[in-house]
């Protein structure tokens, strides 16, 4: 049986934080709390290091906003040495826009907002709709579907850009569904 949009949009308003006393699941991100927590393990060096990973993942972005596992292909990048071999475009892009987002970049805002951006717009044309949910399997598995989900949550608990809403719901509610 289908879960109701009802039980979904319950799960979707109690995502996020931004509760005001620093306890939200998202406000270490910027702000006081996030300076709290740099100064509680962070260096120049790991803060260098996670903008040196963001710059390496946003050359590696394809021109249709996805990211691949294969650094081969479509000839992104001939000196990645041990090109991946897992065939879902979704999980790598979903994987892909995690770290931005963990680093407070969103498509509406951050230095690489139009990386986001063409991301997020890759996972909602990749989405195929079926009466079981959004289904972002990219024709592999539920891993790649559960990344991709994970991936388009976020930006939404982050953003609350409305245009997120209904394929966060549907891709929630095709993981429900496929639970056994």
């Amino acid at each position: 049986a289908t879960v109701g949009n009802e039980g979904i949009g319950e799960l979707m308003t109690t995502i996020g934080g931004g509760t005001g006393d620093g306890l939200g699941l998202l406000d270490g991100r910027d702000g006081d709390l996030k300076q709290a927590l740099l100064e509680d393990g962070a260096s120049e060096e790991t803060e260098l290091a996670v903008q040196r990973g963001l710059r390496w993942l946003a050359a590696h972005q394809l021109e249709d906003g996805s990211w691949r596992f294969n650094h081969h292909h479509g000839g992104i990048c001939k000196y990645c040495p041990n090109p991946g071999n897992h065939g879902s475009s979704t999980a790598a892009t979903g994987l892909a826009l995690l770290p931005f987002l963990g680093a407070n970049h969103t498509h509406l805002h951050g230095e690489y907002q139009e990386h986001v951006r063409k991301g997020l717009e890759f996972l909602k044309r990749k989405m195929i709709v079926t009466p079981l949910g959004g289904d972002l399997q990219d024709g592999v598995n539920l891993y790649s579907q559960a990344i991709a989900t994970l991936a388009l949550c976020e930006a939404y608990a982050m953003t609350r850009d409305s245009e997120l809403r209904k394929p966060c719901q549907d891709a929630v509610q095709f993981i429900v569904n496929a639970q056994d």
